[in-house]
C-alpha cells in the first residue's frame, strides 16, 4: 500500500501483513476508515486486514494488522472487492458472484448476509447498496 505524504511530496510504501507473516495486503481493492482511525483493508488474496491509521503512519518497516479476518475465519472469500460500515456496527464485505460478509465490528463474529429467501443473491451490489441505504 503506497500514500501519499504532501510534506516530503513523495509516496511512502507500507507493508501489511497478518501475525504470521504469510498474508498481506500488497494489493488491496478496497480501503475504509472507521470512527476509530482504523483502516480496514480488502485485500487480494489475503482476506480483510485492520490497521490504525496512526500506528501506520508512525511505523517504519513491516505492520502487523491488529485483525486479519480471511475464509479460514468465517468470510466467503479471501479477496472482498469493497467494503461498507452500515452505521450499526457491522462492517459489510462485497465479494463479487459469491455474496456479502458481515464483521461485528466488536465480537469480530463473521456472518453471512442472504436476502428475503435466505438464499444468496444474484446481485450482491444491489444487495448491499439496498442494505447501506437502510441506515
Amino acid at each position: 500500500m503506497n500514500v501519499f505524504d504532501v510534506h516530503s511530496q513523495q509516496f511512502r510504501n507500507f507493508t501489511i501483513v497478518d501475525a504470521s507473516g504469510r498474508r498481506n495486503a500488497k494489493w488491496a481493492y478496497d480501503i475504509l476508515e472507521d470512527e476509530a482511525d482504523n483502516l480496514w483493508i480488502a485485500s487480494y488474496m489475503g482476506g480483510i486486514f485492520v490497521v490504525n491509521r496512526n500506528t501506520l503512519l508512525e511505523t517504519k518497516g513491516p505492520i502487523i494488522a491488529s485483525k486479519n479476518f480471511s475464509k479460514a475465519n468465517g468470510l466467503l472469500e479471501d479477496f472482498a472487492n469493497q467494503i461498507v460500515d452500515n452505521g450499526r456496527g457491522k462492517m459489510l464485505a462485497l465479494f463479487y458472484n459469491k455474496g456479502i460478509s458481515s464483521i461485528d465490528r466488536g465480537t469480530g463474529k463473521i456472518s453471512e448476509l442472504k436476502d428475503k429467501e435466505k438464499s444468496f443473491h444474484p446481485s450482491a451490489y444491489s444487495l448491499l447498496k439496498n442494505i447501506v441505504n437502510l441506515k
